[in-house]
């Protein structure tokens, strides 16, 4: 099992919202590539970034953080938040991140994930799954879409590429996890409050 650390980023600055909600936000640090750094000191081999700017705006907006976390550390990064375009997914390539993560176009437009397999290495290609109360949230956690969790999971593996999942409670449910794993038969990233032992035993 491969542990990815966390960078949560919102107005250029290190934040962490509780169960999705952008009212209930702690700063950890003001800047980002002090926190990537610091994970890889403690032997992180890859980081995740989120743009929580960009996933409101539809777009990227701490696109200056994440090139300064990519030029300053030397294991492989995965971003998401806003990137919701074909130009989009180049531009954040093209500034050396390692795999782009596709969250409401995913949801809205399966079809979309396809398309990027197609034109990109799929490896590149991550569907990003934040699920709340069994279905998709969107549009950086302020919006329910009416696909159910497992049904977008089993359609990303139909296109064969990875999926990172978040949970939006303080603690994932042992019985969804349990649900989401036995149906998948590719990697799934999970991205969880990690409060008992039983999740990692899960995984």
């Amino acid at each position: 099992m491969q542990l990815y650390p966390a960078i949560d980023m919102k107005d250029g600055r290190c934040v962490r919202l509780t169960q999705g909600l952008f009212d209930n936000l702690k700063v950890y640090s003001e800047d980002p590539v002090d926190i990537a750094k610091m994970w890889v000191s403690q032997g992180a081999t890859f980081l995740h970034l989120v743009d929580l700017d960009g996933a409101l705006a539809g777009q990227s907006v701490n696109r200056s953080v994440i090139r300064g976390i990519v030029e300053s550390v030397s294991v492989p990064v995965q971003v998401g938040g806003g990137i919701r375009s074909h130009e989009a997914v180049k531009s954040m390539l093209e500034l050396g991140v390692r795999r782009v993560i596709i969250g409401t176009r995913a949801a809205k437009e399966p079809e979309f994930i396809r398309e990027l397999t197609v034109r990109f290495d799929p490896e590149q290609i991550v569907a990003g799954i934040d699920a709340k109360d069994g279905l998709v949230a969107v549009e950086g956690w302020e919006t329910m879409s009416s696909v159910t969790s497992l049904e977008l999971c089993l359609k990303m593996k139909e296109y064969g590429i990875l999926i990172s999942m978040g949970y939006g409670r303080k603690h994932i449910s042992e019985a969804f996890l349990r649900t989401i794993i036995k149906s998948m038969v590719l990697a799934l990233l999970c991205g969880l409050s990690a409060g008992t032992l039983i999740y990692f035993v899960i995984l």
